[in-house]
């Protein structure tokens, strides 16, 4: 008999007792239940299960205070309160959780509101969605968020993406991050400790005399059929943008120095010559040339 069950028992012999005693001409005040099993505030010291589809919604709060098992589909509408293990098949909670303990996910679970634990949240075979904003409210000067890889992991270890799933961003299990877009730094520096490698553009190729050279990253490699005179595109960059062209082919590649792109004088690259410039927000500025 667990104890809850004997402070029931207990009390409805004092019951029993008092009603006999009135039968007898004798009056005593009825006594209230004890507020640790009273109907309308719950509140469970043993172990609690739960079948498929059960719902508990009439209590403004419920409270286990040792383990609570749900092994089917359960829905509750209020705070649910547990101080211990909390192992879940299968819940839909529109109330708040607050967990003292660990809380064990073995399906899919989705919260509607919010997940207070104190202690660990594992997932066993199905996943923990939050269907609203994520928050990691660090309390104490340690690791905030922490993702650990599978013994075996092969594949990328987090991912984000946008609604329609295009990732974003990615980190692979050796630590590779990967981005589709940039890298802006409002404040600070950027130390790299090891090498920093700019991977090389598709060539640009300068098929007639006065053609455009239209660069698309930093390190620009051109190309030409012959020797041409060209011009250098001004529009569509970012004020501080680098830019290293190379010339990979056996043809002189003439660039112009007029307008907007300010070199040291008509600029004239054989193969494997370059020429470093700069972008202020309005001009191309040569930094540095190289004849090889």
């Amino acid at each position: 008999m667990t104890e809850r069950q004997k402070r029931w028992l207990g009390y409805g012999i004092i019951l029993v007792a008092i009603v006999a005693a009135g039968f007898l001409g004798v009056r005593y005040p009825i006594p209230e239940p004890p507020p640790e099993i009273s109907p309308m505030f719950p509140e469970w010291e043993e172990e609690v299960s739960f079948g498929a589809g059960a719902r508990y919604t009439p209590f403004d709060s419920v409270r286990v205070q040792h383990e609570l098992n749900v092994v089917g589909a359960a829905d509750f509408d209020s705070t649910l309160n547990v101080d211990g293990v909390m192992t879940l098949a299968s819940v839909t909670s529109t109330g708040a959780g607050d967990f003292d303990s660990t809380l064990n996910v073995d399906g899919a679970t989705t919260l509607n509101s919010t997940l207070d634990v104190d202690g660990g949240v594992s997932s066993g075979t199905g996943a923990v969605t939050v269907t609203d904003q994520l928050l990691v409210d660090g309390q104490a000067d340690v690791i905030q968020l922490q993702v650990q890889g599978y013994t075996t992991q092969t594949a990328n270890l987090v991912v984000f993406e946008q609604s329609d799933g295009t990732d974003v961003a990615t980190v692979s299990n050796a630590g590779l991050m990967t981005l589709a877009g940039g890298v802006t730094l409002s404040d600070g520096d950027a130390t790299v400790a090891d090498d920093f490698i700019v991977a090389a553009q598709t060539a640009v190729s300068v098929t007639a005399e006065g053609g455009m050279i239209t660069p698309t990253g930093t390190y620009q490699p051109l190309e030409s059929a012959a020797n041409y005179s060209s011009t250098l595109e001004t529009s569509g960059f970012t004020t501080g943008t680098l830019l290293v062209l190379v010339n990979t082919v056996n043809h002189r590649l003439g660039i112009t120095d007029t307008g907007s792109v300010r070199l040291s004088g008509n600029l004239f690259l054989d193969q494997y010559d370059s020429a470093i410039l700069w972008f202020d927000g309005t001009n191309w500025v040569q930094l540095a040339e190289s004849d090889n």
